[in-house]
């Protein structure tokens, strides 16, 4: 799942992009929906999205919502309901939209991994992320996502 901390009316295009570079369906969430494997789900602009019972639940932003906490609400719902098997992952990016819900991860055994802020565009996120969520991995974007799949090959 691909959650990005964008201004409410700003046009995603991530989900175009992604599917010029990968051979795994991307499905943009406008709805709610089961989560399958092998997929690359982004968040619809001006929603909010959630996961329960292994399910993508999405709802509208509200109008009183003007800060944007999309990551730090999808994470609370990923570690409450993956626990353990719950893996963060904060790239580039303003604020400290994040590190609330990779400090839920962390204290419930899940996995927490951080750009490393110096390799990092804007690194706000990735600052407060290590502040809060005590990263399992602190890396460039690239080692991350090699540590990424070296974890995940251990569940296949």
């Amino acid at each position: 799942m691909v959650i990005q901390h964008l201004k409410a009316d700003h046009r995603r295009y991530l989900d175009g992009v992604l599917r010029r570079v990968t051979h795994i369906p991307v499905v943009r969430v406008t709805k709610n929906i089961p989560i399958t494997t092998s997929t690359v789900y982004i968040l619809e602009e001006n929603k909010i999205m959630t996961v329960k019972h292994n399910c993508l639940l999405v709802r509208d932003r509200m109008p009183r919502e003007i800060s944007n906490f999309a990551v730090d609400i999808f994470f609370s719902s990923l570690a409450n309901d993956f626990k353990y098997r719950a893996i963060g992952i904060i790239l580039s990016g303003g604020g400290t939209d994040g590190a609330k819900g990779v400090h839920l991860i962390s204290k419930n055994g899940g996995m927490v991994m951080v750009q490393d802020p110096p390799a990092a565009l804007y690194p706000y996120m990735p600052n407060s992320a290590i502040q809060m969520g005590h990263p399992t991995n602190i890396l460039t974007p690239e080692n991350l996502a090699k540590a990424l799949m070296t974890h995940t090959e251990k569940f296949v």
